[in-house]
This record gives C-alpha cells, sequence and structure tokens, in this order.
C-alpha cells in the first residue's frame, strides 16, 4: 500500500509537468521505472526509424538524434533493435536508455 501511494504522488507529479518543460529527476525516475515494468523481459518486434509526424522531415531518418559513424542510417537501425530482447531501462541524468540481451 505504501509502495502504491508513492507510484501515485509520482504519477501526479509528472502530470503536472507543463508540456514543453524539462523533466525534474524525479519525474524521469518514475518514468523509467514504469517503461521497465512494460519492457524489461520483452521482445522488440517492430522498430520505426523514420519521423513519422506530418512534418517537413516525414518520411525521413533523424540523422541529429543517431550517431552517423555507428547508425547510418534507418535499415542499420531497424536491424540492431529488431528482436533484441530488453534487459534493463536505466536513467544518466535526464536521458532513459534500454539494455538489450548480448
Amino acid at each position: 500500500p505504501a509502495a502504491a501511494a508513492a507510484t501515485g504522488r509520482q504519477a501526479q507529479r509528472c502530470r503536472r509537468t507543463a508540456p514543453g518543460n524539462m523533466p525534474e529527476l524525479p519525474e524521469v525516475d518514475f518514468t523509467s521505472w514504469l517503461v521497465g515494468q512494460h519492457i524489461i523481459g520483452k521482445q522488440v518486434r517492430q522498430v520505426i526509424a523514420t519521423e513519422t509526424g506530418g512534418g517537413p522531415r516525414d518520411g525521413e531518418f533523424d540523422a541529429k538524434v543517431m550517431d552517423p559513424a555507428t547508425v547510418p542510417d534507418a535499415l542499420t537501425l531497424v536491424r540492431a533493435l529488431e528482436r533484441m530482447t530488453c534487459v534493463s531501462v536505466n536513467r544518466v541524468g535526464k536521458q532513459m536508455f534500454a539494455g538489450r540481451a548480448p
């Protein structure tokens, strides 16, 4: 019960963050925990590695986010991630990372 109450309070703090504001570390902690509850032990079935927002970059690979030296195109990213199994979710600062099985 105490853990459920704490989780509820953290969720309320996450919902209060205004759109466009940077999340605070407790919110990132809670989000990484929540994501971990849903993806750890699961296998990736599909990867969409191109923009899908309908804007001017729709259908393009986001080379600004990926390092072109290690991930030069969308197909390389898709091949690296499809069928991987997530083994962990961690955060470093305000960034969240999913670990995969070797």
